[in-house]
């Protein structure tokens, strides 16, 4: 937890998205926009009447297969989705990390084994909002085809608009992943050979798998 800050808190942008440092809140959460799915249809959209403010300070409203984004904050809530409707939408620090290291022998043989684990923690995946904002004309992921395309469809990826002019793709929990992790960082396999000379102690043959697997939702 941040006990002080000289301000009180202060924004920081990281790779488009933004880190929120605030005297009681832990260091370096994600700030950015809640979203409750995509709209599926007109009549849903129409219901939300949410709009965004143009650079010519006119209003385009939310239509359907674009981001249902929410307004958390009761003081701002006009229907007008802009940066007073940022809030925490993650935290990366972890509930617990820790290591396992495990040695099994049977006659002249070890087996060495080396994970890690984190618990808890969020994590931005700046290469997905990239490959999956469909606001240019630029390469994006197989997981685009899951875009919405009609009236009624239940999908959690957004239509695809040239230059993005809902902000469908900014920074909000659609970003942010669950971090936590098991990984088999070292598998090891020796054998020692049974020699007893005044000058050798012992003769050992080995050898050693790194980085072997790594289970995440990340």
């Amino acid at each position: 937890e941040i006990t002080s800050l000289p301000e009180g808190e202060f924004i920081t942008n990281v790779l488009d998205g933004y880190v929120l440092s605030r005297q009681g809140e832990a260091a370096g959460v994600f700030y950015g926009y809640k979203t409750a799915g995509v709209f599926t249809t007109t009549a849903e959209a129409a219901a939300a009447n949410l709009k965004v403010r143009n650079a010519d300070t006119s209003l385009r409203t939310f239509a359907a297969g674009d981001v249902h984004f929410l307004e958390p904050n009761a003081e701002y809530a006009d229907g007008i989705i802009d940066e007073n409707d940022r809030t925490i939408i993650g935290d990366p620090n972890p509930d617990l990390t820790g290591a396992l290291l495990s040695r099994w022998t049977w006659r002249h043989w070890e087996l060495d084994v080396h994970c890690s684990f984190q618990l808890g923690g969020d994590m931005y995946n700046y290469q997905r909002s990239q490959l999956e904002s469909m606001s240019s004309l630029h390469n994006q992921s197989r997981n685009v085809l899951n875009r919405w395309r009609g009236e009624g469809q239940l999908t959690d990826v957004p239509r695809a608009t040239y230059g993005d002019p809902m902000g469908n793709a900014r920074f909000s929990d659609r970003w942010i992943e669950d971090a936590s992790y098991f990984k088999i960082r070292q598998v090891r396999l020796a054998y020692n050979l049974p020699i007893n000379k005044p000058f050798i102690e012992g003769l050992s043959l080995w050898a050693s798998v790194d980085n072997v697997f790594t289970f995440t939702r990340y």
